[in-house]
This record gives C-alpha cells, sequence and structure tokens, in this order.
C-alpha cells in the first residue's frame, strides 16, 4: 500500500510540469494576404501583430489542420488565429477578410 501512495504521489507531481507548459501558449489575431498555399502550410505577408510583438513580414505557417486550406488561394487577403507554444506557431483559423 505504502508503494502506491509513493508512485501516485510522483505521477502527480510529474504530472505539473505539462500543465504549466500548456500555460505558456499565446493566441493572437493576424492580417494578412496569401502569398502561397498547400495542405500543410500557407505563406503569407501579414501586418504587425502587436500581441506577439511581431512586426509585418512574410513568413510559413504551419496549418493545424489540412482542411483550412480549403477555398483559400495565393492573393487573398485573410484574417488567422495564430497559436504559439514554445517555439513552433500554426494556423488554427483562417478565412477571407472582409
Amino acid at each position: 500500500m505504502k508503494n502506491w501512495m509513493q508512485t501516485a504521489a510522483l505521477a502527480a507531481l510529474l504530472s505539473v510540469p505539462a500543465i504549466v507548459i500548456a500555460a505558456n501558449v499565446q493566441k493572437a489575431q493576424g492580417t494578412g494576404v496569401i502569398k502561397a498555399i498547400d495542405a500543410k502550410s500557407v505563406t503569407l505577408a501579414h501586418e504587425a501583430i502587436p500581441a506577439l510583438k511581431w512586426s509585418a513580414m512574410t513568413m510559413p505557417f504551419p496549418l493545424a489542420n489540412p482542411d483550412l486550406a480549403k477555398g483559400l488561394s495565393s492573393g487573398q487577403k485573410v484574417v488567422f488565429d495564430v497559436e504559439i507554444e514554445g517555439s513552433k506557431y500554426r494556423i488554427t483559423a483562417i478565412s477571407p477578410a472582409k
């Protein structure tokens, strides 16, 4: 019984860093123009994103889901949601700008 309680306590302690890491996800919204697009990524010339302290630039973004690329085309102005965890970033939503 004592070993089981020690194992459970250790497991609980080890799970804490995973919770802290997950809490470090940043989310922001941006606007840009599609320069290239495929099922896995989209290259955007995006405006500054103050919430992330990013200046305007052109860069590729991985897509969280390949379905996000459906109906979009190069040259189209879009709004997008980006999620950043550590040094990894990805688009979680993207749609034509109104």
